[in-house]
């Protein structure tokens, strides 16, 4: 398997999972009823005055590799 094709697959591996943690509402790891009835909670990572969920920052730092990845993969080209 070339480095390419490695490199592309880790970088749609970590967008998806990125794109999962954004989308779970964050009171689903709270013990709290999780449904579309919760609007306002789901592709969100701020939990209002309370600032930044538990899950943002890994949202953000699996975006970022995503991002890299897909960098390194167009520079990686022979």
């Amino acid at each position: 398997m070339n480095t390419n094709r490695v490199l592309g697959y880790l970088a749609a591996a970590s967008a998806a999972l990125a794109f999962l943690l954004w989308a779970i509402p964050y009171d689903c790891y709270e013990g709290w009823a999780c449904g579309f009835g919760y609007a306002s909670q789901w592709f969100s990572v701020s939990r209002g005055n309370e600032g930044l969920s538990a899950e943002a920052p890994w949202v953000f730092v699996l975006a970022l590799a995503a991002i890299f990845l897909l960098v390194a993969r167009a520079g990686n080209r022979r």
